[in-house]
């Protein structure tokens, strides 16, 4: 190629070119502009996850969660999820116990690979961690009951299964804890024995057990016992001898008695009784005569009066037919109906 030829090349090059400049600048801006209307953006909310050394133990952080502005393509930006983006913190330095100030980490998973633009931004970029030493204490565990057993019935013993757990966490917290309580156990309407499996309550979220998180709590129960006495019962007079009568009736007395609410709360009247026998009464007079006190089945008797009674047995008076009088033993007549002296 000869000078001349290539000069004239060169000279159409450089040619008006103002525009030519002007026209490179438009091409890159509307190559930028294209790309910028393919990508989109969303925001998420992701959970800090705190890797924690060994024989150390988290006691809180200033940040629980942060929200993370995802921008990329618009195509596959909103595949991207929580699952797909995990948000941790720096750790690797730390070998005691105290209060540190550490940077956020982002690692992509899932979804989130491959994509090609995609910007993660961060809404904090550091968070402040406080560890202490790592506990472990072994605790007695207590049954916590809810409600009332069936009216008549009460709760008797109760026993748990296993009785202790062992649970950790950070010294500050577990140290103060001197026992933990199991989840609500309903007695409602009970009439017998029950074992039932129920979860352990933690007193603070940042202890764990060490080993089981539930136990067995089994219970008892039972008619209640109670103690009661019966009041104005009847002293019932059996076997009087024949053609004898009493001068009056005996006082009541009373019966107090141990047994099952609802076996003394069905019990009437007519069920207790004080007895007095006269079958041993040969004649008219006067006889002390024991008594003894009559209940339904179930019931122990505690007491009871009065136990023995005196009572008086006469010979009726027998009136003639014209009612004129009466007469006596021997078959005489009393004027005016009297008693022989």
């Amino acid at each position: 190629m000869s000078k001349k030829r290539l000069s004239s090349r060169i000279s159409r090059i450089f040619q008006n070119w103002p525009a030519k400049i002007l026209s490179l600048a438009a091409a890159v801006l509307l190559y930028t502009l294209t790309g910028i209307n393919t990508l989109d953006e969303r925001h998420i909310t992701i959970p800090v996850d705190v890797p924690v050394p060994a024989g150390l133990a988290l006691v809180g952080q200033s940040v629980q969660k942060v929200q993370v502005q995802i921008r990329g393509d618009s195509e596959r930006v909103w595949d991207i999820g929580e699952q797909d983006i995990q948000i941790g913190v720096d750790m690797s330095e730390i070998r005691a116990a105290g209060i540190y100030r550490r940077p956020l980490v982002i690692t992509k998973r899932g979804n989130a690979l491959g994509v090609d633009p995609l910007e993660l931004t961060l809404g904090y970029e550091q968070v402040e961690v406080e560890l202490q030493e790592y506990l472990e204490k072994t605790l007695p565990v207590i049954p916590r009951f809810t409600g009332q057993p069936a009216p008549g019935y009460q709760l008797g013993t109760t026993g748990v299964s296993p009785g202790d757990v062992r649970v950790g966490g950070p010294r500050g917290v577990l140290e103060p804890v001197q026992r933990l309580e199991t989840a609500s156990v309903d007695l409602s309407g009970r009439t017998g024995s029950f074992t039932q499996r129920v979860e352990i309550l933690l007193p603070d979220e940042r202890l764990a057990f060490s080993d089981q998180a539930t136990v067995e709590v089994r219970g008892t129960v039972s008619e209640s016992v109670i103690l009661t006495s019966f009041e104005d019962v009847d002293v019932i007079v059996l076997d009087p001898p024949r053609g004898l009568q009493l001068s009056e009736i005996p006082e009541p007395g009373s019966i107090r008695v141990q047994g099952s609410q609802v076996l003394i709360e069905r019990t009437t009247p007519d069920q207790v009784r004080l007895l007095a026998d006269a079958r041993t009464v040969p004649r008219p007079g006067t006889y002390r005569l024991q008594v003894r006190p009559e209940v339904p089945r179930g019931l122990l008797i505690l007491g009871y009066t009065p136990q023995e009674v005196e009572l008086e047995f006469q010979t009726p008076p027998v009136e003639n037919p014209d009612n004129a009088g009466t007469e006596t033993p021997d078959g005489s007549d009393v004027p005016g109906g009297e008693n022989l002296p």
